[in-house]
Formats: structure tokens, sequence, C-alpha cells
């Protein structure tokens, strides 16, 4: 059963994952160390994904939630985006992200919902996916040692709170060195993928302005 009743559902999605992209321009704009952590997040945007999956319901419509979710959160960045610097070529970039949003959207939407339906065993899958997202992205993410020490941190306490019970952390404690492993490899994927996109654009950053 949904938590959000169906024809609330939707607006929500769209509403929360454009509010959420458009906020994390400013600490995304602000400089390094957390504010760039909380600006420009990958697990905080899965999480969002996680979230409304969770609410959705069964697993396709999680997964629908997901996609939704973390396509609106690009859109809201980006908009931003080109609003604070009109000088970027904001629709290139985005079309990147947008791209990898049809991955992870869904993907973690659908995990949310195994989450909240599922067994206690996919109950801890699903912890150790969400928590695992934090500790990838703190191990490459380009950040002070302690801010990346405090994202792993948060992490393996997304993963543990998530499961909360004695058999779902078994579970968790199982799944998370495999989740841990795809989540770098995929954070190595995006980056090279990133590489070959934008060259010579630096990952991850709006291109420089036109001439």
């Amino acid at each position: 059963m949904a938590l959000v009743p169906g024809r609330r559902l939707w607006p929500a999605v769209a509403a929360t994952g454009l509010v959420t992209g458009a906020v994390s321009v400013f600490p995304y704009q602000g400089g390094g160390g957390v504010l760039h952590v909380l600006g420009h997040s990958a697990a905080l945007w899965l999480a969002v994904a996680f979230g409304f999956g969770a609410a959705a319901g069964g697993t396709r419509r999680g997964a629908v939630a997901g996609l939704v979710s973390l396509l609106a959160v690009v859109v809201g960045f980006y908009a931003v985006m080109q609003l604070v610097n009109p000088g970027y070529r904001v629709v290139h970039t985005a079309l990147f992200w947008l791209g990898a949003a049809l991955i992870g959207g869904p993907a973690y939407g659908a995990i949310g919902a195994r989450w909240r339906h599922g067994s206690e065993r996919a109950r801890g899958v699903a912890a150790a996916a969400m928590g695992a997202a934090f500790l990838a992205e703190s191990v490459l993410f380009r950040t002070p040692q302690a801010v990346r020490i405090g994202e792993g941190l948060v992490g393996i306490a997304v993963a543990v709170i998530l499961a909360r019970r004695r058999a779902p952390l078994f579970a968790a404690a199982a799944a998370f060195p495999v989740f841990l492993i795809a989540g770098l490899a995929g954070w190595v994927l995006t980056k090279y993928a990133a590489h070959l996109y934008f060259v010579p654009d630096h990952f991850g950053q709006p291109p420089p302005p036109r001439p």
C-alpha cells in the first residue's frame, strides 16, 4: 500500500525533486567540504528516489516514482544553475545527468519499494544498497578527509538505521560489501563516461561559458 495516495503521489514526487535540485545549487556553488557534498551528492539524490520508491507502493510503482523524482532533481538543479550562471551551456551538462537518472532513479526507487514491502532479508539488502551509496561516494569524492570520513560513517549509519532489526542487519552486513564494490564501479564508469562526454570539460562541473 502506498504511503502517499495515487492522486497526490506524482505531484509530490515532481515538486520535491524540483525543489531538491534547485536548493542543491546554492551549497554546490558555496565551495568545497561539506557544502560540496550537500550540493552535489549523488547519494543524497538517490536517497530521494529511494524515499519515494518506499512511499509509492509496489516495486514497479516505486521504480517509476524513483525515475520521476530523480529526473525532476536534475531539471531543478540545472534550471536554477542556468539562472545563476546564464553563460554556462547547461543543457549539454543536464543531458548527461538526465541519462544517469534514467538508471539510478528506477533502481533506487525499486530498492526503496523493496525496503518497505519486501521480506526482512530484502529490507536488509535494500538498507545496504542505500548505505553503500554514501560510503562509495565518500571514497571517490574530492573532499577533505574529515568530510569523507563523515560521509562514510553516515553511509554505515544509514544501513544500520534502515535495517533496524537483527535479521535485516545480518542481511545488510552480508550485502554491504557487494553494493560497495558495485557503487565504486558505478562511480568509476560514470566518471569515465563523463570524461568522454565532457572532454575537455572537468568531470562533474558545468561546461565553461561560450566564447
